[in-house]
């Protein structure tokens, strides 16, 4: 008999599969851990996109498992709420433990933004961008994967070689040279540390430092200024026009942006009066 009741052939077979047939309702048969088998053609699986290979690691912003998927099924009978489903493309099993316990307990949006973009569904998750080596000096041990805080120009090149290469040999990689020259005078004295660090550094960039085991001093960071150097000895910050954790460079057309690009503006007008002043006062 088919109801909405658990059919005890099904059932047992699910269990000695270990997966979960759900072809009648979303249209997918599904590993215990989160791995689709199959996809029926025409279900609201197929008809999202979803496919064969791809892992389910969250459903309404809930960590995967049969028992969440299920409860998820049971209450959507009689509503017209739709049941989100967070897709990831054979995310690594480092990732997906990054996943499970950052959508959990720890920063759920960021899991959400990175599910929304192609990284997600080309399987490049949160370990393939965080993991480090011991002889990185912003490494650390987390839950036994070392990994740092930072993702850098140098960590991004590693599969976009043709875009770091440029932004390196960019003038917005030179923006951090700027930090403690005479060109910074009016952050660095007249206003003060605190000013510099809230205004010439957010765009220009800062040193980052390292204060030990992987620590990183927060006068320095976090910041995503163009031209920051970095622990690993690289330049600049790729988020500064890809947002994390989405990736999207339409970033580039939006407002904030627009507006980093005006206020560089407005304090080179006002570096330009700093000097004309100190040279009239040097004059007299």
């Amino acid at each position: 008999m088919y109801n909405d009741q658990p059919n005890p052939y099904l059932s047992s077979i699910e269990k000695l599969g270990k997966r979960s047939d759900v072809a009648y309702s979303l249209g997918s048969q599904i590993k215990e851990d989160g791995e689709l088998l199959d996809v029926v053609v025409g279900s609201p699986a197929y008809t999202a996109g979803i496919g064969p290979g791809m892992k389910l690691v969250a459903v309404n912003s809930r960590a995967y498992s049969r028992d969440v998927l299920m409860d998820a099924l049971r209450a959507s009978k009689g509503n017209t709420q739709p049941i989100e489903l967070l897709i990831a493309a054979s995310a690594s099993k480092e990732s997906q433990a990054c996943i499970r316990c950052h959508q959990e307990q720890a920063t759920p949006l960021v899991v959400q933004q990175w599910a929304a973009s192609k990284h997600a569904t080309s399987g490049i998750g949160c370990y393939e961008c965080h993991q480090a080596t011991k002889d990185r000096p912003d490494s650390f041990e987390h839950y036994s994967y070392r990994i740092s805080v930072m993702v850098t120009p140098k960590v991004c090149g590693t599969c976009h070689a043709q875009q770091t290469e440029e932004f390196e040999n960019s003038h917005h990689a030179l923006a951090g040279q700027i930090l403690g020259s005479l060109d910074n005078v009016l952050g660095d004295i007249i206003e003060g540390p605190q000013a510099a660090v809230s205004g010439c550094a957010k765009c220009h960039g800062s040193v980052v430092k390292v204060l030990g085991n992987g620590k990183l001093d927060p006068t320095t960071w976090p910041n995503e200024g163009i031209g920051r150097i970095n622990p690993d000895g690289s330049k600049g910050s790729c988020s500064v026009c890809r947002s994390r954790h989405t990736f999207s460079w339409q970033l580039r057309g939006n407002r904030r942006a627009v507006a980093t690009v005006i206020l560089g503006r407005s304090i080179r007008r006002k570096k330009s009066i700093l000097r004309a002043s100190m040279a009239l006062l040097t004059a007299r």
